[in-house]
């Protein structure tokens, strides 16, 4: 089982989350510490969509 953590898309900086390849994540929010702004994502089987929404 392959087992990766989430990375923030503008930084490229891991998040506290991680993902298996079963794991499907749709309009998913991920929020970055570091710049205080949230993205939100899909994620299906390691291939990563990014939608640039940020709230």
């Amino acid at each position: 089982m392959k087992i990766e953590w989430i990375r923030y898309p503008v930084y490229g900086n891991k998040t506290c989350d991680k993902i298996r390849e079963y794991i499907i994540l749709r309009n998913y929010p991920l929020y970055c510490l570091k710049c205080k702004q949230e993205t939100k994502t899909a994620l299906t089987m390691f291939s990563k969509h990014y939608i640039n929404t940020k709230t």
